[in-house]
C-alpha cells in the first residue's frame, strides 16, 4: 500500500513538472533561433557527428552507443556514491552494470536524460578563450551523439523503463531530458554557470505566474 501511494505521488509530481520543463524547452529553441549566429559551430559539430556515424564510426557505432549507455549508468552511480561492482558492453548482447546499494530513477534512466560528456565539454569550455569558438564543435558532436543514442535505445521494451514502471520512467525522461537539453542550448552561448541560473530563474518565474493565476 505504501509503495503504491509513493508511486502515485511521484508519478503525479513528474507529470506536473512537464508544465515547467516543456515551456522552458520551447523557450530555449526560440533563444537559439534569436541568436543563431552563436550556434554555427555547435550545429557544425552535429553535422560532423552525422558524417562520422555514416563513415568512420559506422562499423562499431552500436558498440560505442552501448558503451556510452553503460558509462552514463556508471556516472550516475558515482554521483550518488554507489559502489560499482562490474560493467560490460558489447555490440550484440548489449551491456550491463552491477552496483551496490539501492537503485533509483536517476541511476536507471541516466542514459536517456543525462548528457554527461556534453556537460564535461561545457565545463572545459569555461577555460577556452572566446576567440576560439571552434571548440563548440566538440560540444555539438557529443550532444548529437547522445541524442542519436537515446533515439535508438529508448523503447518501451527497454528493461530500464520497466524497473520503475513505464509511465513514471517516461515522465522522468521527459522532464530531465527537456531540462538538460534546454540548459545545454543556453550554455552554448551563455556558458554553463549562467545557463543554470537563467534556466532556474525562468522556471521560478513560471511557478510564480502559475501561483498568481491560481489565486
Amino acid at each position: 500500500m505504501k509503495e503504491r501511494f509513493s508511486y502515485i505521488i511521484w508519478t503525479v509530481l513528474l507529470a506536473l513538472c512537464l508544465f515547467l520543463t516543456v515551456p522552458e524547452l520551447i523557450r530555449s529553441f526560440i533563444y537559439v533561433g534569436d541568436h543563431i549566429k552563436s550556434y554555427w559551430y555547435f550545429f557544425g559539430g552535429g553535422v560532423l557527428y552525422a558524417v562520422a556515424a555514416l563513415t568512420l564510426l559506422k562499423t562499431n557505432l552500436q558498440y560505442y552507443q552501448t558503451k556510452h549507455h553503460e558509462s552514463l549508468h556508471e556516472a550516475a552511480c558515482q554521483i550518488l556514491l554507489r559502489p560499482i561492482e562490474s560493467i560490460s558492453a558489447s555490440s550484440s548482447k548489449g551491456g550491463q552494470l552491477v552496483h551496490g546499494g539501492k537503485s533509483n530513477l536517476f541511476i536507471t534512466l541516466a542514459p536517456y536524460s543525462f548528457p554527461q560528456f556534453t556537460y564535461l565539454f561545457l565545463l572545459l569550455h569555461l577555460m577556452i578563450d572566446p576567440k576560439y569558438p571552434g571548440y563548440l564543435i566538440l560540444v555539438g558532436f557529443s550532444f548529437f551523439f547522445f541524442l542519436h543514442a537515446v533515439s535508438l535505445q529508448l523503447s518501451t521494451r527497454q528493461p530500464d523503463l520497466h524497473r520503475f514502471g513505464v509511465l513514471r520512467s517516461c515522465l522522468f525522461i521527459a522532464d530531465f531530458l527537456s531540462m538538460n537539453v534546454a540548459i545545454i542550448l543556453y550554455a552554448v552561448r551563455m556558458k554553463i554557470g549562467k545557463a543554470f541560473l537563467f534556466y532556474f530563474e525562468d522556471i521560478w518565474r513560471i511557478v510564480k505566474g502559475l501561483v498568481t493565476i491560481s489565486f
